[in-house]
């Protein structure tokens, strides 16, 4: 049946997104895959450089 829809669709590239399921059918995220994505990396880049998050930090900080 792949061998078909590979014939039809062309092969599909598989990316790994860190996301993984049990054979009961949970879903859990694998961290080590998930952080190293580079859309997930430069995603969290953005919120550090952020002004709007530096300045609740700071918010925090002071009200503690």
């Amino acid at each position: 049946m792949t061998k078909i829809l590979n014939i039809l669709f062309g092969k599909t590239e598989t990316i790994d997104t860190g996301l993984r399921g049990t054979s009961e059918g949970s879903l859990y995220v694998d961290k080590t895959v998930f952080y190293k994505r580079a859309k997930v990396r430069a995603a969290i880049k953005k919120l550090k450089d952020s002004s709007v998050i530096q300045q609740q930090i700071e918010d925090s900080k002071i009200a503690v």
